[in-house]
């Protein structure tokens, strides 16, 4: 009874080590895809240029141009730039937003100003903002637009 019971312990020790091993083996080979799918997706260095869009922007009051954006689609990402003339810069918070043709805005940032005018300077995002307009607004106010043309 006694050898039963020191090979069943036994049996039950070498299951349990085996199966420690394994999960530790089985772990490790996961946490490297991880890593591996990781680094790949947040290292945009070989993102390749899709394509690239350009647009006045208009003061939709005066219908006067008051500044431009350039914007660069990815592979995985959508970068943009704005810049307006430095005579906007009134008192309030001027903020940049990207419209889509369903007519969803999305907030780009919030634009700086300094001696040489107003401007965003690249703001990286995932490729799903790409729109077709460009929208400042002036203390949440509608104050120009432009839309972005395929160059």
């Amino acid at each position: 009874m006694k050898i039963k019971k020191h090979l069943f312990r036994s049996f039950t020790t070498l299951v349990l080590l085996l199966s420690v091993v394994l999960i530790h083996n089985n772990l490790n080979e996961n946490m490297d895809i991880q890593a591996n799918t990781l680094s790949e997706f947040d290292s945009f260095d070989n993102e390749q240029l899709v394509n690239r869009y350009e647009t006045l922007i208009y003061d939709i009051f005066n219908h006067e141009a008051v500044g431009n954006a350039a914007c660069q689609a990815y592979s995985y990402t959508f970068r943009c730039q704005v810049s307006l003339l430095p005579k906007i810069s009134e008192n309030g918070v001027l903020k940049a937003w990207i419209k889509n043709s369903l007519g969803e805005a999305k907030f780009i940032g919030i634009l700086k100003t300094d001696a040489e005018g107003v401007y965003l300077l690249e703001k990286i995002m995932d490729k799903s903002y790409l729109g077709d307009e460009i929208m400042i607004t002036l203390d949440e106010s509608k104050f120009a637009t432009g839309t972005l043309l395929n160059i």
